[in-house]
C-alpha cells in the first residue's frame, strides 16, 4: 500500500512549533539517522489531524488545528509534514480543545473506520466544533450517520 505523509517531530527545545498528529499510521515512528526527529507514516486513505502549538521564548503563543488529506491537486504545505495537503478543516483557540475531544470520543469508536470516512464527514466535524458547543450526543448523531453505510 502507497504511504500518504511522513510527519516530522522535532525533539529539539529550539523548534519554535510543537505538533501532535492523528490518523491511520502505517508503521512503527523511527528517529532520523542524528536521532532529533521523530518521523510518522500515515495509510493514503486516511485523513490527518495536525495540533500545531507554536512558542516563544517556551511560551505557547497561538494553537492551531488542521485537517488534511493528500489529493493529486493538493497545494498546502504545513511545518513537519513532507508532501502537500488539501486542508478540509482549519481551526484555532478553543477550536483547538474541542477538536481534541471530538476526536478522542470518535477513536473510542474504531479508529480504523474513522479515519477513511469521507471528507464530508470532516467538514461537517470542523462546522460542529466551530460552534463551541460541541456535546456527545452530537458527535454521536454525526458518526452514527456516516457509520451505517461501513
Amino acid at each position: 500500500m502507497e504511504f500518504m505523509i511522513t510527519v516530522k517531530i522535532s525533539g529539539s527545545e529550539d523548534s519554535i512549533y510543537q505538533i501532535f498528529c492523528r490518523g491511520l499510521e502505517a508503521s512503527i515512528p523511527w528517529y532520523d539517522e542524528k536521532g532529533e526527529n521523530l518521523h510518522f507514516k500515515f495509510m493514503s486513505e486516511s485523513v490527518l489531524i495536525l495540533f500545531y502549538y507554536f512558542k516563544d521564548e517556551g511560551k505557547t503563543l497561538f494553537r492551531r488545528t488542521y485537517i488534511v488529506k493528500e489529493s493529486e491537486d493538493s497545494s498546502f504545505t504545513l511545518p513537519g509534514l513532507n508532501k502537500t495537503v488539501d486542508i478540509l478543516y482549519e481551526g484555532s483557540g478553543r477550536s483547538v480543545d474541542y477538536m481534541k475531544m471530538a476526536v478522542n470520543h470518535f477513536e473510542k469508536h474504531n479508529v480504523q473506520t474513522i479515519y477513511t470516512l469521507e471528507n464530508s464527514f470532516w467538514k461537517r466535524l470542523g462546522s460542529l466544533v466551530n460552534c463551541h458547543k460541541l456535546r456527545n450526543s452530537d458527535l454521536n448523531i454525526l458518526i452514527s450517520e456516516y457509520l451505517q453505510g461501513k
